[in-house]
């Protein structure tokens, strides 16, 4: 056995394991390796060894690699100074190339016929690869009965006849084992569905046509080295996978007037659906795909990347410190990716915190992060609180500041319902050199930064292991304090839904689709079989965000007002709304047409299109002015094809916190929507509130720790249902939008999940 500097790693494990038996020994036909089951797989009986078939010992070719020569006059030498980083890379490297695995191990073992009858052209031809595949000395094991002074050429035959047992036969036609060079040309398309599923399509042609197929994506061409029969059945084959692609446009005329399509988009969508996307005009896309199911969820991302923001407006609120003067801040990197859709995966991201000295915890908080949190929140809430003299606008008043004018006979048919959610205020953080000495307002303003609100953050948990779990069934509607402590006897179940969510067709009415509300239709989940029961539906008439940084804190928190309508089924006793919503024989077709059930179906997937009948007062008003007979206004249908955008489980446990409900939930949303941790507290409110305050931009929200420190402790003080004049002063900097200046990045509330 030669040394292990003398051979390659391939060898050295060979020589090992087939120890070359004597002459004299019987030897086996087939040798056989035996692995005994992993830890894994030991629990309850143990199972039989695997058994993995190799080939037999007399047709192994075993090579040596000779290593790097040395000199004969070697010697050790003393450094004069350090090397540098790549004479030592180069060294490491020399050092290692003896080690590294021979590829002429590779080669014999692909030139080596599968079948041992060949023809006398397949004979030549194998005799000549083995010319070029190796030298003489290289041979580790030759042939037995063969002389030491045998010739090259003596012992390709013997590796033929005698290793490998080739015979010639001259019944098998020329075309059926005689390897031949063919290059076909193809187009980018074609190369993209040829290499589909990560290559695995590919992999699976070649070892069914016993064909090594090369594939250059720059040229588009393709290389295949087999037999003249199977390159023509392979070539057929990728042939008929090609007509099965098709093809549809993607007509964005519809956003014209309202955004633009970010270009940057449409490779996370065709990695993520299997589609290619190429661009055919400045309003028109198209999607080639090989199934409908594909084409589909390709066409709803990319409806869904546009930020359409329908129904929906945001604001940017900061509270300010205490004292004089603010302090200097910086973005802090998150790498929590996982738990963003997936229109926000690509971009780095960070929290904006001050810039401060270390705080000196207690000895008993420095091991659980999650304390420190806590102690953190609860010593801010033991401090007092400065009442503010002229108050100019509340939270309260931005929550409740809408553009929509609801008509007077119509506002009790809404129901509101405020939100607070603990998370992250993440800014875009793609600054090469980010500007350090700022203050948070200052950093606001100088640039405009894609923002997202990140719910998963760790620790969060601990906020809810001291309160009242409830188990009523109702988690939308409001619960008392005498309720919920006697429905606290035993464990709580979690409430699992599935909320579906869905937008107006921009095909079906492009003039006036932004005219219509947002849809929600929520379906309860058993938990036992998956089954879902009796869905509900709901107009969100508007959505109202507030994101209050808290840079000296350990988190933000996301204020939400939601005002919507429930709808229910035509005709239908129970519907509040009788004349509208959806109609029986439709919901059924959309329940028919989904796969809802997470323990039965093994893909996820909600109906693509849903029509509903909605009231004509929901329908919001041309932004120009009406003409003069009023024909645009009469002539919009009330009746509307909605398309399905998103597809959420929920699994929540609800805990009683002064008559409102903190939520504990675990929201999947699919490969691309994520998965997440939310904590939300939900206050719902019966009285219509109309203000006619502007929401602002930035707003310096001066000693607002009621709304956070309520949260952490849970019995302080009422969340948003303060008065106004309880709340903080507000000092608006600007009128803008949060989101204004990046109309082409996609919307912050919306959520896509497919499974």
């Amino acid at each position: 056995m030669p040394p292990a500097s003398y051979a390659s790693n391939l060898a050295t494990c060979l020589c090992h394991q087939f120890r070359r038996p004597s002459r004299n020994a019987r030897t086996l036909p087939v040798y056989t390796r035996y692995f005994s089951a992993s830890t894994r797989q030991r629990s309850g009986k143990e199972k039989e060894p695997v058994v993995v078939d190799l080939e037999p010992l007399s047709e192994l070719l075993i090579l040596r690699t000779p290593g790097p020569p040395r000199l004969r006059h070697e010697s050790l030498r003393l450094l004069q100074h350090s090397l540098e980083t790549k004479v030592l890379d180069d060294a490491w490297k020399q050092l290692l190339q003896s080690e590294a695995m021979d590829p002429t191990n590779i080669d014999i073992a692909l030139v080596r016929p599968a079948i041992h009858r060949v023809s006398k052209e397949r004979y030549v031809q194998l005799a000549q690869q083995l010319w070029k595949a190796f030298l003489k000395p290289q041979l580790f094991d030759p042939p037995p009965k063969l002389l030491s002074s045998a010739t090259k050429q003596e012992t390709i035959k013997a590796i033929l006849s005698d290793k490998w047992g080739v015979t010639v036969s001259s019944d098998i036609p020329e075309r059926l084992d005689v390897l031949v060079n063919r290059d076909f040309p193809n187009t980018r398309r074609d190369i993209f569905f040829i290499l589909g599923k990560d290559g695995r399509i590919l992999r699976q042609l070649s070892q069914e046509y016993q064909a090594r197929v090369k594939v250059n994506i720059r040229s588009g061409d393709i290389s295949i080295n087999s037999s003249l029969e199977n390159y023509e059945r392979l070539r057929k084959e990728i042939r008929e996978l090609l007509e099965r692609v098709t093809v549809k446009e993607f007509d964005m005329s519809w956003a014209q007037r309202l955004c633009k399509f970010n270009e940057q988009f449409i490779t996370p969508i065709a990695r993520i659906t299997g589609t290619y996307i190429e661009k055919k005009d400045e309003k028109t896309l198209l999607i080639s795909a090989l199934d409908p199911s594909s084409l589909q969820d390709a066409r709803r991302l990319l409806f869904v990347s546009f930020d359409l923001r329908l129904r929906s407006s945001c604001s940017l609120l900061y509270n300010a410190p205490r004292g004089g003067g603010d302090p200097k801040g910086a973005l802090h990197p998150v790498h929590e990716k996982s738990a963003l859709p997936w229109n926000f995966r690509e971009v780095e991201w960070g929290r904006w915190r001050n810039i401060r000295m270390r705080i000196n915890h207690p000895d008993s908080l420095r091991a659980d992060s999650s304390a420190i949190l806590k102690d953190t929140l609860r010593r801010r809430i033991g401090g007092e609180l400065q009442d503010t003299g002229g108050t100019t606008t509340g939270l309260r008043g931005i929550l409740d500041h809408n553009d929509l004018r609801v008509p007077e006979q119509h506002r009790s048919e809404l129901l509101t319902k405020y939100e607070a959610i603990l998370g992250y205020l993440l800014h875009e953080n793609s600054d090469p050199q980010p500007d350090l000495d700022m203050t948070a307002p200052e950093f606001v303003e100088s640039k405009d930064k894609l923002q997202v609100f990140l719910t998963d953050v760790p620790g969060l948990f601990h906020f809810t292991q001291n309160l009242s779990p409830i188990s009523d069934l109702t988690p939308e509607g409001i619960c008392s304090p005498s309720q919920a402590q006697g429905s606290t006897g035993g464990k709580q179940a979690p409430y699992q839904t599935c909320i579906v969510k869905l937008l107006p067709s921009p095909w079906e009415c492009p003039e006036v689709f932004d005219r219509y509300p947002p849809l929600e239709l929520k379906f309860r989940v058993d938990p036992k079989h998956g089954i879902v029961g009796q869905p509900s539906l709901k107009v969100i008439h508007s959505s109202t965000i507030a994101d209050t940084m808290f840079p000296s804190e350990e988190c933000d928190v996301r204020f939400h007002c939601q005002k919507s309508i429930p709808l229910g089924i035509l005709g239908d006793s129970a519907n509040p709304q009788p004349k509208y919503g959806v109609t029986e024989l439709e919901l059924q077709r959309y329940i028919s047409e989904s796969t809802l059930n997470p323990l039965t179906d093994e893909k996820l997937k909600a109906s693509q299109f849903l029509s509903v009948e909605l009231p004509e007062w929901v329908i919001s008003p041309p932004k120009h002015s009406e003409p003069e007979d009023g024909g645009e206004e009469r002539n919009t249908p009330t009746r509307v094809k909605y398309i399905s955008t998103g597809l959420e489980y929920r699994r929540e446990l609800a805990f009683n916190w002064d008559g409102m409900k903190l939520y504990q939930t675990v929201v999947q949303a699919g490969v691309t929507g994520g998965r997440r941790s939310e904590f939300k507290l939900c206050w719902n409110n019966s009285e219509e509130v109309d203000s006619s305050a502007q929401a602002p931009r930035i707003t310096e929200l001066e000693d607002d720790d009621r709304a956070v420190d309520g949260i952490a402790e849970g019995n302080r003080g009422n969340l948003v249902g303060a008065t106004p004049e309880a709340m903080a002063e507000t000092v608006a900097v600007s009128g803008t939008e949060a989101a204004d200046g990046i109309p082409s990045k996609p919307a912050l509330d919306t959520v896509v999940g497919d499974f």
